[in-house]
């Protein structure tokens, strides 16, 4: 029996497995990273929306969005109301110059 030989060949089929279990544990890995973040995206949602079905029946909070609103409304009506005038003065500007 040539036992180099024999050898040899052991070496190679064994460096064979090594690369293909290292191309196996790699693919596992990623599909591990692809399931465990499909799942995370999942459970976020699933949260968010427990978290806002939850909010809506607290009447702090849902009176709280309600006057945030009424704020934020306030705040653009007199955005265009300040717009407004400085067109006025300008306008008025322009016509003194006539």
């Amino acid at each position: 029996m040539n036992y180099p030989h024999e050898i040899e060949r052991i070496r190679v089929a064994k460096a064979r497995l090594k690369r293909e279990i290292k191309r196996t544990r790699k693919r596992i890995a990623r599909i591990e990273v692809e399931v465990t973040l499909a799942v995370a995206v999942e459970v976020i949602k699933q949260m968010r929306s427990a978290v806002a079905e939850r909010l809506g029946t607290v009447a702090e909070y849902v009176d709280g969005r309600r006057e945030l609103r009424e704020l934020e409304s306030e705040r653009a009506t007199l955005d265009a109301r300040l717009k407004q005038k400085f067109h006025e003065i300008m306008l008025e500007a322009v016509q003194d110059r006539e």
